[in-house]
């Protein structure tokens, strides 16, 4: 019975360790974001013309989230998942401004 108090015991330390450098990956990214001084438009974030409806903005946000969410690229960890959180940010940032200027 020990045994197996200690196997859940390791197992428990090894996932909470995991996510704590998930967090701070995550962390790391989210500030390399915020300090980034180039920015691209956000058509080209996107990946839409500048004309492009509404319904084809929103379809290019889902389509690039679904390729690009964090969750995809945890197990890898390190720069990989770093990436995917930045470009998210990226991603949702550019989404919010043109809905905020479109207002649709």
């Amino acid at each position: 019975m020990a045994f197996l108090k200690e196997h859940f015991q390791d197992r428990d330390e090894d996932a909470a360790q995991e996510q704590r450098e998930r967090a701070k990956a995550y962390r790391r990214a989210k500030q390399a974001v915020a300090a980034s001084p180039e920015d691209e438009p956000w058509h080209v974030v996107l990946e839409v013309s500048v004309t492009a409806s509404a319904e084809e903005i929103t379809a290019s946000y889902r389509r690039l989230i679904k390729q690009h969410h964090p969750d995809r690229f945890a197990h890898v960890g390190g720069e990989v998942y770093e990436e995917s959180v930045r470009r998210t940010a990226e991603i949702t940032q550019a989404y919010r401004y043109v809905k905020q200027c479109r207002q649709f």
